[in-house]
């Protein structure tokens, strides 16, 4: 993981591109882990792109996963 101090955080801001959001902020925001974030960028449900070695995540694609079921889907038991 990228750790960055505050000022080469704020170096790290300033260059990402405008209406973008880190992995983190992305976590912070749905109140998941990071890991989770990423889980859900290799899986397809949350668009994302590499910025250097990080991904980020449009702020306008949280929207299609904010409102995602928890957990995994049951089994159908009628079968």
């Amino acid at each position: 993981m990228l750790t960055l101090c505050r000022q080469e955080q704020a170096t790290y801001n300033e260059v990402m591109p405008r209406g973008y959001i880190t992995t983190t902020q992305a976590a912070e925001r749905l109140g998941i882990t990071r890991h989770a974030v990423i889980a859900l960028i290799k899986r397809g449900s949350l668009p994302a792109d590499k910025f250097g070695t990080a991904w980020i995540i449009r702020e306008k694609d949280l929207e299609k996963v904010r409102n995602r079921k928890v957990g995994r889907p049951r089994k159908d038991l009628t079968k």
